[in-house]
C-alpha cells in the first residue's frame, strides 16, 4: 500500500487502484484546524506539502490522507487559553482513569460459579492432544481443515 500511494500522484489514483484491487475503503473530506486534530497525527501532517498525499496509521487501519492546502493560523492567549485548558483536562481525566482502572483489576478476584467452578482438588487442565476424527475424513473433509478447525479450539 505505502509502495502504490508513493507512486500516485493524485488521491484519485489511489482511489482507482483500491477498486481495481475490491479494497473497502470510506472517504472523508474536510477543513481542519490543528486542535481538531489527533495529536498522533500533527507532526506527520506539519511535514507534509500542500497537494501531497500519504499513508498514515491508524488503530482502526490505515488514512491515506491528501493535504489539499494548508496556512498558518497562530491563536492568540486568549483564544487559545481554554483550548489549552481543555487539553489539560482530558489528559489529566484519562490519566486518572487509567489509574483507577489499574487499581480496579489489581483488587479483583474471579471466582467461578455454578458448573464453571472446578472442584476442589482438581488437576490442572492437560493439553489438548490434535485428534483428526476419522469420520470427516471420510466424508471428503480433508485432514488439513480438520486440522485448522481443531487449532481454532485451543
Amino acid at each position: 500500500m505505502q509502495e502504490q500511494v508513493a507512486k500516485s500522484k493524485s488521491l484519485n489514483e489511489v482511489f482507482s487502484w483500491l477498486k481495481a484491487n475490491n479494497i473497502k475503503f470510506a472517504t472523508n473530506a474536510g477543513t481542519k484546524a490543528a486542535e481538531q486534530l489527533p495529536m498522533e497525527l500533527l507532526p506527520r501532517l506539519h511535514q507534509m506539502k500542500d497537494g501531497q498525499v500519504s499513508l498514515l496509521p491508524n488503530p482502526k487501519g490505515l488514512l491515506i490522507v491528501q493535504l489539499v492546502a494548508s496556512q498558518m493560523a497562530p491563536l492568540d492567549l486568549a483564544a487559545a487559553t481554554p483550548l489549552i485548558e481543555q487539553f489539560n483536562l482530558n489528559q489529566r481525566r484519562s490519566e486518572m482513569a487509567s489509574k483507577e482502572v489499574a487499581q480496579i483489576r489489581a483488587a479483583a478476584k474471579i471466582e467461578y460459579q455454578g458448573s464453571f467452578a472446578k472442584p476442589e482438588g482438581e488437576p490442572k487442565a492437560k493439553p489438548v492432544v490434535e485428534q483428526k476424527p476419522a469420520a470427516a475424513v471420510d466424508k471428503g473433509v480433508s485432514a488439513e481443515s480438520v486440522s485448522k478447525g481443531m487449532a481454532g479450539l485451543k
